[in-house]
């Protein structure tokens, strides 16, 4: 049956720069915030991580950006987590930018 197709799978990621459906990670290992006036380097929760909030098991692939069990979320996912503050990214008030806006 193939991989399930993600909610976010015709997005490029600004953090790999790769169209979501076609990478089954991402590549970056950190997000950049701003925080106290200075940028720092937040290491990214992988999927299935258990600082996520899952009422039950995850599924074998990430319904909004398609990556595996273990993998590096996308950048927009709205199934990540903020490394910051523990909510889920599309709802957090963080400020995370791309290295293009710090």
């Amino acid at each position: 049956m193939g991989r399930p197709v993600s909610v976010l799978g015709d997005t490029t990621c600004k953090g790999c720069r790769r169209l979501m459906r076609n990478a089954e990670t991402c590549t970056d290992e950190r997000y950049p915030y701003m925080l106290d006036g200075e940028v720092r380097w937040l290491e990214v929760l992988r999927y299935g991580d258990p600082r996520e909030f899952w009422g039950s098991p995850p599924e074998s692939d990430c319904t909004g950006c398609g990556v595996k069990l273990g993998a590096l979320h996308h950048w927009l996912c709205d199934r990540a987590t903020c490394p910051n503050c523990g909510t889920r990214l599309v709802d957090c008030g963080c400020d995370m930018r791309a290295e293009t806006e710090l």
